[in-house]
């Protein structure tokens, strides 16, 4: 995945989330490669959203932590989903909010 972002770009759940919305409206119907192309577009704009839903989140101490992750680049996805937990105590919640209104925009997208 091309996604330079600070939360894991591992995350398949990301992706599975994703491709179900996409699944709903044809999205099996496009070529394999167009598919392929617009998982990563998505997936990638999930991810930024995540990111930025969830760095809001964080206390103080937790965005100097984030900043240092970030700026070494080299964390790993499970020291990214480590953080995320630690950090944000209700991060599924939060989690599940960002990508429900991620995918109501993109079936919005999609219907037109």
């Amino acid at each position: 995945m091309s996604t330079t972002t600070s939360f894991p770009s591992g995350l398949g759940f990301v992706k599975n989330y994703i491709h179900d919305i996409l699944g709903q409206h044809g999205f099996n119907q496009l070529p394999s490669a167009d598919r392929e192309k617009l998982m990563d577009e998505f997936t990638d704009q999930a991810i930024i959203r995540l990111t930025a839903g969830l760095s809001s989140e964080l206390s103080k101490d937790g965005k100097k932590r984030f900043e240092t992750m970030a700026a070494s680049g080299n964390a790993a996805d499970q020291e990214w989903l480590d953080f995320w937990q630690q950090e944000v105590p209700n991060v599924q919640t939060v989690s599940k909010e960002i990508l429900t209104a991620f995918a109501l925009e993109l079936k919005q997208t999609l219907n037109s």
